[in-house]
């Protein structure tokens, strides 16, 4: 059987593993959009994400060590795109900003 597996803080994860934090980083994002981070249970997070709190413990220590994990991805994601371009950090950032910045509406007018 070939189970595709990513390697997390050191750790082999299968692929039902993945989807199941998957899931869990998905919830705790739906219900931020609704409701304050400090107001968001453990509960209403593996309510909305259709798992058991075992499961959620499991893969995390916290709703915090969601959101973590979920930035580190960000960041990761972040330096993969830069190292392929080439460009220094700072010069990436900016041209991105500055592009981007460009079609946001609040300056049309500028």
């Amino acid at each position: 059987m070939n189970i595709a597996k990513k390697v997390i803080k050191g750790k082999r994860i299968n692929r039902a593993s993945l989807k199941s934090r998957r899931l869990i980083i998905k919830a705790l994002l739906e219900l931020m959009e609704e409701h304050p981070f400090v107001e968001i249970a453990i509960k209403e997070i593996t309510d909305r994400a259709e798992l058991v709190r075992r499961t959620f413990y499991g893969h995390f220590s916290s709703k915090e060590d969601v959101l973590r994990s979920y930035i580190d991805g960000l960041d990761s994601q972040l330096e993969e795109i830069i190292s392929d371009t080439g460009e220094p950090f700072l010069h990436y950032v900016s041209r991105q900003f500055f592009t981007s910045g460009a079609n946001m509406p609040v300056f049309s007018g500028c």
